[in-house]
């Protein structure tokens, strides 16, 4: 079992829905299921904070890459995992069963990996908010930043 899915079954069984969503995914090849958002989702019982970026470096390994440029597969892959986080996002978190300020969730459109481990925590902005302040208005429920804050920006600028 691999580091996750421990903490997983270690921290959050009962506040994550681990139980029911194996009881949906039973067969020893489907439970892998229940270590990803979008099949856990429905079965999540606590209030929770998702950060996604939009479009992620890591995928394609160009974090730190530099100006480079795109091949027509990147830019597909770009929008196709925009495309999937928006819309899982949007609909699929909107429509969990937790009442709105329970949930809160911060999709910048910049393409980095891990910006809690380099600085960015409190630099980067999305609609004029950092993810420090959507984070504590969400943990606070202060009302100073909106439950829901995406980026608007479509397609990905390679010269960075």
């Amino acid at each position: 079992m691999n580091v996750t899915a421990q903490a997983v079954e270690l921290y959050g069984n009962a506040a994550l829905g681990l139980p029911e969503c194996k009881m949906q995914y039973p067969a020893a090849d489907q439970t892998w299921r229940c270590y990803y958002g979008a099949y856990l989702l429905p079965h999540v019982k606590e209030s929770f904070f998702l950060h996604q970026f939009l479009y992620d470096s890591y995928q394609l390994g160009k974090d730190g890459a530099g100006k480079i440029t795109p091949s027509g597969a990147m830019v597909e892959y770009d929008e196709a995992f925009r495309t999937l986080t928006h819309q899982f996002a949007s609909v699929d978190v909107k429509a969990s069963a937790l009442k709105p300020g329970d949930k809160g969730v911060m999709l910048p459109a910049c393409y980095k990996h891990c910006n809690t481990l380099e600085g960015t925590w409190s630099t980067l902005m999305t609609q004029g908010k950092t993810l420090e302040e959507a984070v504590a208005s969400w943990f606070f429920r202060d009302g100073t930043v909106d439950d829901y804050v995406e980026s608007s920006c479509v397609g990905f600028n390679y010269q960075r």
